[in-house]
């Protein structure tokens, strides 16, 4: 893990155990700390060659950018 994610994913769990348990399920975050734990766990999965559930956190973050509407 990259410099960078490492310091991203210390800032969204940081964020979790302050906030709570409602942010800690991920609801209630700003959805560029969604997006940023998404390319987390997709640099997560991707390291344990699980391809597929990466593809799929990354499709969620772009379905975010491109303002899909039911984008988790």
């Amino acid at each position: 893990m990259s410099r960078s994610n490492s310091w991203m994913a210390g800032t969204a769990l940081g964020l979790a155990i302050v906030a709570g348990p409602t942010v800690a399920a991920g609801e209630e975050l700003p959805p560029d700390i969604r997006n940023d734990r998404n390319v987390v766990r997709a640099d997560r999965l991707v390291q344990n060659q699980d391809h597929g559930a990466a593809l799929e956190s990354l499709d969620v973050v772009l379905a975010r950018q491109r303002g899909r509407p039911g984008a988790a």
